[in-house]
């Protein structure tokens, strides 16, 4: 089965090289991709995606506010915030907007896709270092 992903990031660079890491991937199917918060609520709305990989640090509104507003609109849908920050204050307001999982950049794309198919499985992906900031 094919997992639908949108992909929000405002660095040019990183989009597309995600972009293209998600295109390697048979059974993943990238329908959108944004560089803020207005162009994902509108993307995310007209391409209805099962995942979406969520940028913490967004121009205008942030990727707290674009998750609330995105699983407002889209009850299923499943967001993974992936951000260079990893603050227990920014992991507890993504998942109180309604993300599944917190990951961090420096991890792998192996890290990123496996994520992708936990959350799509409805798992919470969680990198160590975000898990170790929930366990204190």
């Amino acid at each position: 089965m094919v997992t639908t992903v949108m992909l929000v990031e405002d660095h040019r660079v990183m989009r597309q090289a995600l972009t293209y890491v998600l295109s390697k991937e048979p059974d993943l199917l990238l329908v959108a991709t944004a560089a803020d918060a207005d162009e994902a609520l509108a993307a995310g709305v007209r391409t209805n995606p099962q995942v979406v990989i969520m940028d913490i640090r967004l121009p205008g509104r942030d990727g707290v506010d674009a998750t609330r507003e995105l699983c407002r609109e889209l009850t299923d849908v499943r967001v993974v915030i992936l951000s260079v920050t990893c603050t227990r204050e920014l992991i507890d307001s993504a998942f109180a907007a309604g993300a599944c999982g917190y990951l961090v950049k420096n991890g792998s794309h192996r890290q990123l896709i496996d994520a992708i198919h936990l959350a799509a499985d409805g798992g919470c992906p969680v990198t160590d270092s975000a898990r170790r900031l929930l366990a204190k």
